[in-house]
């Protein structure tokens, strides 16, 4: 009868350590998903904005200006093809200083060719159609949605 009761428990122990390490990579997972979701939150947003400056950069003005939602041969209504190029036709990007700004709905890019000479442009999350930012570099909801 001495050996009856020495695995008494250990299944029970065992239980509990198994439990606790399933509930602690839970929580690590958690914590790294939610860490990732934080960091990436507007990565495709800002991928737009850097393909949009490519863009620029290589002159290809048409498809730059498709990303704003419009075609040249079928313009928007209140930004022509024409308007398009007069802002952007000339612009030297590699000299602008580039910073985003996170809002809940869509990324700011600011670029900043002088410091007098500032453009600000709105990427939004749901669709990623390129306007200008309604409000410069603030966050406030934009009045009119596409």
């Amino acid at each position: 009868m001495s050996g009856f009761l020495e695995g008494y428990g250990e299944g029970d122990a065992r239980r509990a350590r198994r439990n606790w390490w399933i509930a602690g990579v839970a929580v690590c997972a958690l914590v790294i998903f939610g860490a990732a979701r934080y960091i990436l939150r507007d990565y495709f947003e800002k991928r737009q904005a850097d393909r949009f400056v490519s863009l620029i950069e290589q002159k290809k003005y048409e498809d730059a200006y498709r990303m704003w939602g419009c075609d040249p041969q079928k313009p928007c209504r209140d930004y022509s093809f024409d308007k398009f190029m007069a802002d952007w036709g000339k612009v030297d990007m590699a000299k602008a200083k580039m910073q985003d700004r996170n809002c809940s709905s869509g990324v700011i890019r600011t670029f900043e060719f002088t410091p007098d000479d500032k453009a600000y442009i709105w990427i939004d999350k749901s669709n990623r159609i390129i306007t200008y930012a309604p409000y410069d570099d603030s966050c406030r909801q934009p009045l009119v949605q596409r």
